[in-house]
């Protein structure tokens, strides 16, 4: 198993994943929010499976893949490492997403974005989730296989954020953070 790089970050990760118990799904400055869903009424992105013990690897880990680069336009943006890190998580995730064999574009079960305990940094999380009564509200895909994808997960990536109106680009590199956690709602 590989940890974070320290104890600090590895503490904050999961203070994070359950205190909040629903973490954003992504970095963006405004996200999505479908009119329909609410707290109270999780998406099941289960489908046809009734499975109720939704058993998965759990842990933190670093991607082991290789490490990749990206570029990246913005107007602009309140925080440039802040952006940069979000930019980084968005390019591992969606190299995840095209390295595996589901699609997991709008999926409940996975996010991915930036984190901040002193220094920002970028990470994918999956998460099983029970409600109070030990049901299970959400739940990775049955096909989905946390080692699969912790060995599919960039290490690292590195943005290159061209910014409007800035005469240089900024440029930032992050090790990708990947949890898989179980969260309860009480």
């Amino acid at each position: 198993m590989i940890w974070p790089s320290s104890r600090r970050r590895f503490l904050s990760m999961a203070t994070v994943a359950a205190v909040a118990g629903c973490l954003g799904r992504s970095s963006s400055e405004s996200p999505e929010s479908p009119d329909d869903e609410t707290e109270d009424e999780p998406r099941d992105d289960r489908a046809d499976d009734t499975d109720e013990d939704c058993e998965m690897e759990t842990g933190e880990w670093i991607g082991e893949a290789a490490p990749i680069e990206t570029a990246v336009e913005r107007e602009t943006v309140d925080d440039v490492e802040k952006a940069c890190a979000g930019a980084a998580a968005e390019a591992a995730f969606d190299e995840l997403n095209e390295r595996t064999d589901l699609d997991l574009t709008d999926r409940s079960w996975i996010e991915h974005g930036w984190t901040n305990d002193g220094a920002y940094g970028a990470r994918v999380t999956v998460v099983s989730e029970r409600d109070r009564d030990g049901t299970v509200v959400r739940c990775p895909d049955p096909a989905f296989d946390v080692a699969a994808a912790r060995a599919a997960l960039p290490a690292e990536v590195t943005v290159t954020l061209h910014l409007d109106g800035a005469d240089e680009p900024h440029e930032c590199t992050h090790e990708i953070a990947f949890a898989a956690l179980e969260a309860h709602r009480d």
